[in-house]
């Protein structure tokens, strides 16, 4: 027979109620989800999904500020959505709508500890890369390498926010030298 010491409940139980917050992660907004249900719709034309995604100013920024991206590297500048959807496609556009939802749910401030922007970033290239490579590969489901590309540093965003005391402790252990933790 196991006999949980102590020490280990306290833990278990932190993490319990760990898991209850982070199980409440803010919602995206609500054109956000209503964007990614017109692109899981096959009969949702371009110009159905241009005009949702156009009820929402910042949406349409942040969709065009990425499309515009050197990441992208197209020849001419994209100056609406209609055109960012034409020459990126739903895919790509799911893609994008994904992350900025995420992104919103999980909106932290920055501090000296870890630029939520940069981190979106190396989010976002990741994912990127990860669904070019699985394109190169011929696998049929790269969606899926992009939200794991999109995902994999998912429990920094979670500890800043939900354990910043341990996540300060963890960077200032870091910056002198420590590399393992119990």
């Amino acid at each position: 027979m196991y006999i949980m010491s102590f020490d280990q409940t306290q833990k278990r139980e932190r993490t319990e109620l760990i898991m209850k917050r982070v199980t409440n992660l803010s919602p995206a907004p609500r054109i956000l989800t209503e964007v990614l249900d017109l692109l899981k719709d096959i009969n949702t034309s371009p110009q159905t999904l241009a005009k949702a995604i156009s009820k929402d100013q910042s949406l349409v920024v942040k969709i065009l500020t990425i499309s515009n991206s050197p990441f992208y590297g197209l020849s001419r500048r994209v100056a609406s959505i209609e055109y960012a959807i034409m020459i990126l496609g739903f895919n790509e556009i799911r893609n994008i709508v994904t992350a900025l939802s995420l992104m919103e749910s999980l909106k932290n401030k920055s501090d000296q500890y870890l630029n939520q922007k940069d981190f979106w970033i190396h989010a976002y290239v990741v994912a990127t890369i990860s669904k070019k490579i699985a394109d190169d590969l011929g696998m049929r489901l790269s969606g899926d390498a992009f939200i794991g590309g999109l995902l994999h540093d998912l429990g920094i965003s979670v500890i800043h926010r939900y354990l910043h005391s341990d996540f300060v402790s963890i960077c200032e252990s870091v910056k002198t030298g420590m590399k393992y933790f119990d």
